[in-house]
C-alpha cells in the first residue's frame, strides 16, 4: 500500500462518515477550554489598593514538578499605568502563601505551583521575558484602564521560582488589579 493510500485510510478511519460531503461536522476546542474541562487550568487574582507612584507590587510564583504554561496575565489600574515584568530565580525572603482556584468544580486537579505575596525581594533574578507596558487613558473624563490581558502565553520551567512584578508609572497612588491563569501538566509540543 502506498504512503498516500495509507494516509487516506487513516483519515477515513478517524473522520466521521460523510464529513467530506458537508453532511457531518467535527467539533474542536481550544487548549484553555480543554484544560478547564480536564481540571488542569488554575487561577489567582488580587487587588492592591493605593500602590504608590513608581512603586512595585511583587508576586513570587513557584512552579511544581509539572510543566506550566502561563495562559493569561490580566492587569487593571486606576492611574496612568503599569509596567509588567517576569524574572526567573529571584532572591527573596518571607511572604504569605496565597490561595489559588480552579475553574472546574467537578474534577479539579490540585495545583503544584505556589504563589506568595508580601515577600521581600533582594535580587530580581534574570528578566526572562519581554516587559509589557500598559498605559491607560488620562483625560478629564476618565483615567486608568479596565482589566485587560497583557502579553502572550509563556512556558515556565518546572521547580523554578519566578518574580511577577508590576511597577506603577503614575506619580500618584493608584489601585491595581492582577489576575493569572495557568495550565499545569504535560506539555504536548514539541513531540519526540
Amino acid at each position: 500500500m502506498s504512503l498516500r493510500n495509507k494516509l487516506l485510510e487513516m483519515l477515513t478511519v478517524a473522520m466521521p462518515e460523510n464529513i467530506s460531503k458537508g453532511m457531518r461536522a467535527i467539533n474542536t476546542q481550544n487548549y484553555t477550554e480543554s484544560n478547564i474541562k480536564l481540571g488542569r487550568q488554575h487561577e489567582w487574582s488580587t487587588l492592591v489598593i493605593g500602590l504608590a507612584g513608581g512603586a512595585s507590587n511583587d508576586i513570587i510564583f513557584i512552579t511544581g514538578n509539572d510543566g506550566v504554561i502561563l495562559k493569561s496575565r490580566r492587569v487593571g489600574y486606576t492611574g496612568s499605568g503599569v509596567n509588567a515584568f517576569i524574572y526567573e530565580s529571584p532572591i527573596y525572603t518571607g511572604g504569605a502563601q496565597s490561595t489559588t482556584q480552579n475553574p472546574n468544580a467537578i474534577n479539579p486537579v490540585t495545583t503544584l505551583s505556589q504563589i506568595f505575596t508580601g515577600a521581600t525581594v533582594t535580587a530580581t533574578g534574570n528578566l526572562i521575558f519581554s516587559p509589557e507596558y500598559s498605559l491607560g487613558i488620562d483625560s478629564q473624563q476618565a483615567k486608568g484602564s479596565a482589566s485587560r490581558e497583557i502579553g502572550q502565553e509563556k512556558v515556565l520551567k518546572p521547580n523554578t521560582a519566578y518574580l511577577f512584578r508590576l511597577t506603577s508609572v503614575d506619580n500618584q497612588l493608584e489601585d491595581v488589579t492582577t489576575a493569572l491563569s495557568w495550565y499545569e501538566g504535560p506539555i504536548d509540543l514539541p513531540r519526540p
